[in-house]
């Protein structure tokens, strides 16, 4: 797969980083990092450096962006971004990359293109008549992003039906105009818009793997998560240059489900996650206190360590007991993570929540306060120690396979085994009375 940007080509059979640079002083996290006034020759140098920095680690589109979008930006006039954008795209011309440029501007966006960029990324999705007759009049590459309204009021709009059928649609709506006037499928990319018109919650939705495999059928998705605010909701983490592993790693796993491009503010940590993280399967289950609440603590204690992005949770679901089964039903669920921890890592992890919880090792697969097993993890087959992946008895668990179906319905492990072909015949599951209200609590 490619994407054609103007007289270049981008290779799309592994994941592109499109590294960050904003020449503006309000830009969410790095404002003023890379602010040009009065074409200061020194600025230009840094950006220079910076995106030379950015390409040795791996990136390969630079994303230039001289006008903030973030929630309540001001509008920047047209002069005032050229202004920012010329002499940062006349240095960069003489890199080894693809220049972008983020604007809802079809005069600044043809002045760009006519300076030596390759791609324009608009954060309006090309709803603006001027910006579909730039693109059908060009030959760059169009990156197409879900929002509605404009900084100001987006905050205001996120009000959907269901919002990821929702936010399809709409790119669906939106591309179909641009190919139907004559643009080439094969310069499109599409970009879910996460955090423009969204709220922390709908955000989550729209990052789901299932999801990620839905958006990235038709065009080239493009993964822009880069220190945005749900990740410190999720995290806990106030400073948005301290959300760059988090980020990574939620990059590394829509990569993993079908994510072409990946806009981040750090290369390094990106290219990072995407050669040495991991997604993981962890089954949870308790039978012993308040299980929802306890298996709600655990996701909580999974959601705020630094190593590891909780992509999505099933519901819970109660089985009867297994194996033993002289003890009360199970509450269980099953969540996908995707972590930079080693295997021996993560089962250490797991092993000092269920510590954490009081978990006593006494009976074995007896009542526990909290049980959290690996399932399986991306490519890995093990067979030493206490690591045995995929989990040996993972086929035959209903409690296991029917959370994991809700999530990955598609789910293929690291062996080769196929979700669809499992017929579990232990601990039967059935949908939990109290599945929303821990669904919820995980996302506020």
């Amino acid at each position: 797969m490619y994407l054609k940007c103007a007289d270049k080509q981008l290779n799309l059979d592994k994941p592109a980083i499109m590294g960050i640079i904003n020449l503006t002083p309000d830009s969410f996290s790095d404002g003023g990092d890379f602010y040009i006034d009065d074409n200061n020759n020194s600025f230009i140098d840094r950006v220079h450096s910076q995106a030379k920095i950015f390409i040795n680690q791996g990136a390969y589109i630079i994303d230039l962006g001289a006008e903030s979008s973030r929630p309540g930006a001001e509008d920047i006039s047209a002069k005032t971004q050229l202004e920012r954008l010329l002499p940062t795209i006349a240095a960069l011309k003489k890199l080894d990359c693809l220049i972008s440029i983020d604007t809802r501007d079809a005069y600044v966006a043809q002045a760009c293109l006519d300076a030596g960029a390759h791609i324009i990324n608009d954060v309006s999705g090309f709803a603006k008549p001027e910006m579909r007759k730039l693109a059908r009049s060009t030959s760059c590459g169009l990156i197409v992003m879900h929002s509605r309204g404009n900084p100001k009021t987006m905050q205001d709009m996120c009000d959907y039906e269901d919002v990821v059928l929702d936010v399809l649609q709409d790119l669906e709506d939106r591309t179909g105009a641009l190919v139907n006037n004559g643009v080439d499928p094969a310069r499109i990319c599409i970009d879910p818009g996460i955090g423009f018109a969204k709220t922390a919650g709908q955000s989550m939705d729209l990052l789901k793997p299932r999801t990620t495999e839905l958006f990235s059928q038709n065009f080239p998705l493009l993964c822009a998560v880069s220190r945005k605010s749900f990740i410190g909701r999720a995290t806990g983490v106030k400073n948005p240059k301290g959300r760059d592993q988090a980020s990574a790693l939620i990059a590394a796993n829509t990569a993993y489900h079908g994510a072409k491009i990946i806009r981040t503010h750090n290369v390094e940590a990106t290219q990072r996650a995407l050669n040495y993280s991991l997604q993981s399967i962890i089954a949870i289950g308790s039978n012993v206190g308040d299980s929802a609440e306890i298996i709600h603590r655990a996701l909580l204690d999974l959601a705020h360590d630094p190593h590891i992005w909780l992509c999505d949770t099933a519901s819970l679901y109660i089985s009867e007991a297994a194996y033993y089964t002289e003890q009360p039903s199970f509450t269980n669920t099953v969540c996908c993570i995707q972590t930079n921890y080693t295997a021996a890592e993560l089962l250490a992890t797991l092993h000092k929540i269920e510590d954490r919880h009081g978990r006593i090792r006494t009976i074995e697969k007896g009542p526990r306060t909290l049980d959290l097993d690996i399932v399986d993890m991306q490519d890995l087959c093990i067979r030493t120690g206490e690591l045995f992946l995929p989990h040996p008895l993972a086929y035959e668990r209903d409690f296991v396979i029917t959370p994991l179906r809700e999530i990955l319905p598609n789910y293929v492990f690291a062996d080769g085994t196929n979700i669809k072909d499992l017929h579990p015949t232990v601990g039967a599951a059935t949908l939990g009375d109290s599945h929303l209200r821990v669904a919820n609590k995980k996302s506020s």
